[in-house]
């Protein structure tokens, strides 16, 4: 355990936290229609915080990757394509 991976996870805590507050704050404003109003706003929050956390994580990773989180890296590949050495 790196301290580099610590404060990317705190990191991304802390966005993932700010776009849930704020889909949801959004949501909320506009919500009309008593109950099933709030129902309908509530389902809608969630589904696009869900998505939205989807989207944020993969711009982490993509942000983030390094040469150790490269499983299919060519270069540890055999010359044939499979990763078996025959030498």
């Amino acid at each position: 355990l790196e301290v580099e991976d610590v404060m990317q996870g705190l990191v991304k805590s802390l966005v993932f936290a700010v776009l849930i507050t704020l889909i949801g704050v959004a949501n909320g404003f506009a919500v009309s229609g008593g109950a099933q109003g709030v129902g309908r706003a509530t389902t809608r929050s969630v589904v696009l915080s869900i998505t939205a956390i989807v989207i944020a994580d993969m711009i982490f990773i993509r942000a983030s990757a390094t040469e150790k989180y490269r499983p299919f890296d060519p270069i540890v590949m055999g010359s044939n394509g499979d990763s078996s050495d025959h030498t």
